[in-house]
Order: structure tokens, then C-alpha cells, then sequence
């Protein structure tokens, strides 16, 4: 494909930026290793491919809505909040039902992606500016972008698991309840969006 590297750096860009899934696969680098922290990012990017699957077939107008944005902002900063305010220490599962620690590892980095309003408003301006090709070239685009999702976060999980050897246990409790506070912040400047935009639509 023409330009495939330019796919790659751009889903590598993609991901660099820290938000929720980066936050959860720090954190469980730190605790638990690089197999867990990697299934989050592998998580993070099944969720970018359903995103995309939502875009190619026909949602990308409805999803343009402000008023179906500020929904998922608000549904997303509610979330978010609730995680952060777990204790480091509780069970990394979002939901009441018992999985193995690899299927919850996945499923918390697939609910991290799909929550994130910015996840859906990056891929919505980039499907945006190749919808004009054929559906051929787009899936080749989103392929090589997710590949480049895959790669940073297969990196930043070896980074980390590879490092937590070298930490404090003081400077992990430290980071846990940065890295909580962080998504409070985030889950809260979503909520003080949505309700901006009711309020003053």
C-alpha cells in the first residue's frame, strides 16, 4: 500500500498520548507484569477496530451528532471517574462476573478504548479524511494504523514491566494514586463538556 509507513507513525502517534488504557497498562506493568499489561493494550486496540467497524459501515454521520457526543462524553466520564476511584488494589474486572485475569485484563483495556470519547473522535477525523477511497484502501489504512497501536503499546508494556524491578514500593504507591487522580481528571473534564453542551448547546 502507498504511504503504509505513514499509517504506522500515525497509529504509533496515536497512542503515545497518555490516557485511560495507557494509564491501566502502567499500572499493571508495575504490579503484575508485561502478559497482563499487554493484553490491556491488546484490548485498547480491539477496541479502536470496533470503532472503525462503527465508522466503515454507515455510523460516522450519526456519530458527527454533538448531541451523540456529549452522550458518550458524559457515559465515558462517569466511567472513567468510577475507575479512579477504586483502590489500586481492587479487582481489575469492570464487571460483577468472574473471568480469568487474562480475559479481565483484555476486557478492562477493551472498555478503557471504547469509553474514551477522544478515541472516537480521533478515528472519526481520520476516517473522515480517507472515506473518499475505496473500502479496500481504507481497511489497509486501518490495518497499518492499528499495527502502529499494537507496537506502542507492546513497547510501553515491555518498558514498564521491565522497569518495576527498579521502583520503590513508596514511588508505586505514589504513581497508583497519581495514576487514579489522572483518570478522575480526565472522566470529569468529559462530564464538564457533556453538561456544557446541554446547558449551552
Amino acid at each position: 500500500m502507498e504511504s503504509w509507513y505513514h499509517f504506522l507513525l500515525l497509529g504509533l502517534a496515536l497512542s503515545t498520548p497518555v490516557g485511560p488504557a495507557n494509564i491501566e497498562m502502567i499500572k499493571l506493568g508495575i504490579n503484575r507484569g508485561f502478559y497482563l499489561s499487554w493484553l490491556v493494550g491488546i484490548g485498547d486496540v480491539i477496541s479502536n477496530l470496533f470503532i472503525m467497524m462503527i465508522l466503515f459501515y454507515g455510523l460516522s454521520d450519526w456519530l458527527k451528532s454533538e448531541w451523540i457526543r456529549a452522550f458518550f462524553s458524559l457515559i465515558g466520564g462517569y466511567f472513567l471517574i468510577r475507575i479512579g476511584l477504586k483502590s489500586e488494589k481492587s479487582s481489575i474486572s469492570l464487571l460483577s462476573v468472574v473471568f480469568s485475569p487474562s480475559a479481565q485484563a483484555m476486557m478492562r483495556g477493551f472498555c478503557l478504548g471504547l469509553i474514551n470519547p477522544s478515541d472516537f473522535l480521533s478515528w472519526l477525523a481520520i476516517y473522515s479524511t480517507i472515506s473518499q477511497h475505496t473500502p479496500q484502501w481504507i481497511w489497509s489504512a486501518f490495518m497499518w494504523l492499528l499495527i502502529g497501536a499494537g507496537l506502542w503499546n507492546s513497547l510501553l508494556s515491555f518498558a514498564i514491566s521491565h522497569c518495576r524491578h527498579y521502583v520503590k514500593p513508596k514511588l508505586v504507591s505514589t504513581f497508583m494514586r497519581v495514576a487514579s487522580f489522572i483518570l478522575i481528571i480526565y472522566g470529569g473534564s468529559f462530564i464538564v463538556k457533556a453538561i456544557s453542551y446541554f446547558l449551552f448547546p
